[in-house]
């Protein structure tokens, strides 16, 4: 389905979207309510209307059928250049940038997840850094009372894609 086709099957609010491509726009919609077909249609746009080139837009989606379902719809409306412009998971887009960069990134950012050890000796580190008058470096015999919850913490902000703007 081409461009022109797809864009008369928008209702007002995504067409007046679409048709923002000067700056950020910040699209808030529930699950099958045309997201995806509207950042296509976007980046389409952009490239219709403006001198960027493919390979200077960056599309993010939580999922990867949402990226694998942007660039097959992509590929619809523009052809082959869909191919060029860079279509990611914040968590695929994450790891790029970090296999891309590894210098900047502790220990060059070895993909693996830490075993328990590095995380230990991670938290201790950091506690050690604290006053000793602060409650979190309360130690008991030498060892630091809290490492544990620290670590049990840690896993639970992840699993539940917690920042630390949101704790």
């Amino acid at each position: 389905m081409d461009f022109n086709t797809r864009y008369a099957k928008l209702n007002d609010n995504q067409r007046q979207a679409v048709d923002y491509i000067h700056g950020s726009l910040l699209v808030i919609a529930g699950p099958g309510t045309g997201k995806t077909e509207l950042l296509s249609m976007r980046t389409a746009q952009i490239l219709k209307k403006t001198d960027t080139l493919p390979n200077s837009i960056l599309c993010l989606t939580f999922t990867e059928s949402g990226a694998t379902n942007m660039r097959q719809r992509l590929r619809q409306i523009i052809g082959e250049d869909a191919y060029k412009i860079a279509i990611h998971t914040f968590h695929s887009f994450g790891t790029e940038i970090i296999n891309q960069h590894r210098e900047y990134f502790f220990r060059g950012a070895d993909a693996q997840p830490v075993d328990e050890l590095t995380q230990y000796r991670i938290i201790s580190g950091i506690l050690e850094g604290l006053d000793w008058r602060n409650p979190l470096s309360a130690k008991n015999n030498g060892e630091f009372v809290y490492i544990k919850d620290f670590i049990r913490m840690i896993s639970a902000f992840n699993q539940f894609n917690l920042i630390p703007s949101e704790l």
